[in-house]
């Protein structure tokens, strides 16, 4: 959306020299045809050092599903497209490795500045995206779940953080799965078989690594309960998650790179096993004065949205009134105020906008600030 623009979205996000895998692949992709997944090579491209993952079996793709449409355009159903996609892959099966440049440490930066509130999210962002950059080894990160209250920017992180790590990014609202599909897809019985989403993120990724989001996780329908759960322990656990056998595709999938990110509201009645298998992260709702900062940068992300219309500075006593607001309510009433502002032909944002578009939301008390 327009208004969850930050500074870094207009800044170039994906790998270097985008063609460049496929030129790699040219090269040399007869003679690795045969390598099993999980296969990781490494080559040197005009200079600089590349790390290639098979992350899926092409040869097997192209005999089964190769006569089927290439173009996503092209008739049939989504998951016809996805498996014809797979199929005619210009990369055959094999993704870039996500090694930190100096742009990915300046990002992550910028992010972290941006959300001072979690800070406890991102610290370890920060030390895998450097600990790449130093090392030349690629980026690595546990799985993460992050507890908090609802409205303090979790999901939203998650969102940016795909951005400033350049890599795709892809959501499971787990209120709503049903049955297991969702991981593994459905096998080619099924009028209408789609593959699970983790293979369908590889029809456009250009990194074997994805970040891949499990959101409201403590939410998950009891009557599919099992079903989820034993996936998740599955995709989580390392081994495992090197051969992820996708029943669409009929073929495993390897997903032991992707950035497996949860969110929850609590974690007091997930499984123990479950837990485990995350590095867990209480998110603290932002204290006042990192209120204030969010606040700003909520203003201004929203402002560019219009390009110049609106100031990049606010009026204080809309800065304060949005300060004592969740991030999540705030980034909505701001978004609607500059409309009625707009609508009335004026650049300047007022208390009054706010008060007219959202009345009841600030006359509430604050809740959960510390």
């Amino acid at each position: 959306m327009a208004n969850d623009r930050t500074p870094f979205d207009d800044e170039e996000i994906l790998p270097r020299e985008t063609g460049a895998v496929e030129t790699i692949l040219a090269e040399h992709g007869v003679q690795w045809a045969d390598d099993p997944i999980g296969t990781i090579r490494g080559v040197k491209h005009q200079g600089v050092q590349w790390l290639l993952k098979k992350v899926f079996d092409h040869q097997a793709m192209v005999e089964r599903y190769g006569e089927r449409d290439g173009a996503f355009g092209g008739s049939g159903d989504d998951g016809a497209r996805i498996l014809s996609a797979l199929a005619h892959d210009p990369r055959m099966g094999w993704r870039a490795m996500l090694l930190a440049a100096d742009t990915t440490v300046e990002r992550i930066d910028a992010l972290a500045a941006a959300l001072p509130h979690l800070s406890c999210v991102l610290n370890p962002v920060q030390h895998a995206v450097r600990a790449s950059h130093v090392t030349g080894q690629p980026v690595w990160l546990p799985p993460l779940l992050l507890v908090g209250p609802p409205g303090i920017g979790k999901s939203y992180l998650l969102n940016r953080l795909a951005d400033a790590l350049g890599v795709t990014h892809d959501a499971l609202f787990v209120p709503a799965l049903v049955g297991a599909s969702p991981f593994t897809g459905t096998d080619q019985s099924w009028r209408k078989p789609r593959p699970g989403r983790p293979a369908m993120a590889l029809a456009t990724a250009t990194h074997a690594h994805v970040l891949f989001c499990l959101d409201e996780i403590d939410k998950a329908p009891s009557r599919d309960f099992q079903d989820i759960s034993d996936q998740l322990h599955g995709v989580l656990e390392p081994e495992n998650a090197k051969a992820l056998h996708d029943q669409c595709l009929d073929l495993p999938i390897a997903v032991d790179s992707y950035f497996w990110v949860a969110t929850a509201n609590r974690s007091d009645h997930l499984m123990p096993s479950l837990l485990d298998r995350f590095l867990v992260i209480e998110t603290p709702a932002p204290n006042v004065q990192q209120m204030r900062l969010i606040a700003e940068n909520i203003y201004r992300a929203c402002a560019e949205s219009w390009a110049d219309w609106f100031g990049s500075v606010p009026d204080q006593a809309v800065l304060t009134a949005i300060s004592e607001l969740p991030p999540r309510r705030a980034r909505r009433l701001i978004a609607l105020a500059m409309a009625k502002a707009a609508s009335e032909r004026r650049r300047q944002l007022t208390l009054a906008d706010l008060r007219s578009v959202a009345p009841q939301s600030l006359s509430r008390p604050k809740m959960g600030f510390l």
